[in-house]
């Protein structure tokens, strides 16, 4: 989801939706999910509005461990 969804101060607008799409195009090149460590909605608002990080904070981990995947090329 995109972070203005959290907040309902943001205004919606078809911004959400290009994140929607960056957000699957990842999801479906990395085979990896976003905010995969989170395991509930609170747990990704808290990651998103509080702590202020992106979905995928551990990316350099994430290639160095798999230096075939073809997003890093």
């Amino acid at each position: 989801m995109a972070p203005e969804l959290f907040d309902s101060r943001g205004k919606i607008t078809e911004k959400v939706d290009v994140w929607a799409l960056g957000c699957l195009v990842v999801e479906v090149i990395s085979s990896r999910l976003p905010h995969e460590e989170c395991t509930s909605i609170q747990q990704v608002m808290t990651k998103t509005l509080v702590e202020k990080q992106l979905p995928f904070n551990d990316w350099s981990e994430h290639k160095e461990s798999n230096p075939e995947c073809p997003y890093h090329k």
